[in-house]
C-alpha cells in the first residue's frame, strides 16, 4: 500500500509478502472478507458488501468504516501498527473472491482506497491472497541526446487500465536550471507493460543528479517508487 503525504495510517510505501509474515483470511460477520497480517507489525484489512451480502467481484463505491457502515453501504477498514481511523470514506474493487463449500476464503484479490476522517490524502493499496499481483516500478534513467529517459513498468500486464503518477524531484540538479520538471500520469492500457518518460536536460549539468518518483497508483501497487538520473 502507498499513503500519500499526510495520510495517517501509512505515510509512504509498505509491501508485505508471505515471506515477511503470516496472512490469515477469515469471513467477517457481514459475509465479507477480513485479513490479519502478522509481520513486523500487525495489520488488519476488512471488506464488506452492502446489506450483509456475500462479497463478490465488483466495484464498491462510497464505503465507510467497517463494521460501523450504515445499511446499504459497503464497509472498509485498513489499519495497523497502532494506527486506525475513527471514520473513513473510500472505495474498493474486488477482482477475485472464491470460497470453499464451508465458506472459507480460498482466493481473494482487491484494490482499495481510503481517506481517514474524510481527509484528502489517500491510502491506496492491494491485497492478493493466492491470486496474481501486478506491480509498478520505475527504473533509473538512461542519459542520451540531451535527455534523461525513465522507464515505468507494470509486471505482469493487466486486463484493466492501470495508472500511476510520475514526477521529478531535485537532488543536486535543480528543476528549471538543470532540467525541465515533469509531472504527469502514466496509464497502461490492457496488455501494456512499459512506458518511457523523457526529461529534457538544460545547460550543462554534468555530475548532477535528480529523481523520478511514482505516486498515487490506481489498479496496482508500487514496488519501486523512486529512480535516479545521474548526469555524466
Amino acid at each position: 500500500m502507498y499513503g500519500q503525504p499526510g495520510d495517517y495510517i501509512n505515510p509512504g510505501q509498505l509491501l508485505i509478502s508471505s515471506g515477511d509474515g503470516t496472512f490469515t483470511p477469515s469471513r467477517n460477520f457481514d459475509q465479507g472478507v477480513s485479513f490479519s497480517i502478522n509481520s513486523s507489525d500487525f495489520w488488519n484489512l476488512d471488506f464488506a458488501a452492502p446489506n450483509n451480502a456475500v462479497l463478490v467481484p465488483g466495484d464498491y463505491e462510497n464505503a465507510q468504516r467497517f463494521p460501523f457502515q450504515p445499511s446499504g453501504v459497503p464497509g472498509l477498514s485498513v489499519y495497523g501498527a497502532g494506527r486506525g481511523c475513527n471514520t473513513l470514506t473510500g472505495r474498493f474493487t474486488v477482482l477475485q473472491a472464491k470460497y470453499d463449500v464451508a465458506g472459507n476464503v480460498k482466493h481473494f484479490a482487491a484494490d482499495f482506497e481510503q481517506h481517514c476522517e474524510g481527509a484528502n490524502p489517500a491510502l491506496a493499496g492491494s491485497i492478493r491472497y493466492k491470486s496474481k499481483l501486478q506491480q509498478i516500478s520505475v527504473s533509473n534513467a538512461v542519459i542520451a541526446n540531451g535527455s534523461a529517459t525513465f522507464t515505468v513498468t507494470l509486471n505482469p500486464s493487466s486486463a484493466q487500465t492501470v495508472s500511476v503518477g510520475f514526477g521529478t524531484a531535485d537532488g543536486t540538479a535543480v528543476a528549471g536550471v538543470d532540467y525541465s520538471p515533469v509531472s504527469q500520469t502514466v496509464a497502461f492500457s490492457p496488455g501494456q507493460i512499459s512506458h518511457t518518460v523523457s526529461v529534457q536536460l538544460l545547460g550543462n549539468p554534468s555530475g548532477k543528479q535528480f529523481f523520478g518518483q511514482l505516486s498515487s497508483p490506481n489498479g496496482a501497487p508500487l514496488w519501486i517508487n523512486r529512480a535516479s538520473a545521474v548526469i555524466p
